[in-house]
């Protein structure tokens, strides 16, 4: 099902991100995780390729993890980002960061309050 976890590039991606790899105290490489096992870890954000989103969160069960019920839970990514382990992951970074924290503001932008 969901395949994530210490050792791989999605897990650099989330990392680099800002986030943490749920999975990651538990799994290393790429395991194969069954609908319980992702519903025991229920992370507040799943990645995952394009499209995905509505297969996920449509199953029985599945649709009752934090993410599938959050608005910007579920970040989809194009494969070409999520699934190249090469220069692409920090493309794939920035976009899962912007995505879950919004957009990053330039320094020296005016604050709120008229700072």
């Amino acid at each position: 099902m969901a395949r994530s976890t210490e050792g791989t590039s999605y897990h650099d991606v989330l990392v680099s991100a800002g986030l943490s790899d749920a999975a990651a105290g538990a799994h290393r490489d790429w395991p194969e995780y069954t609908a319980e096992e992702v519903l025991a870890i229920d992370p507040d954000v799943l990645v995952t390729n394009a499209g995905m989103r509505a297969i996920l969160c449509g199953q029985a069960g599945l649709d009752r993890l934090r993410a599938c019920g959050a608005a910007g839970g579920v970040v989809e990514l194009d494969d070409a980002l999520l699934g190249d382990p090469g220069p692409a992951m920090l493309d794939a970074a920035r976009a899962v960061r912007r995505a879950v924290y919004g957009a990053p503001t330039a320094p020296g932008a005016a604050r709120a309050g008229g700072e």
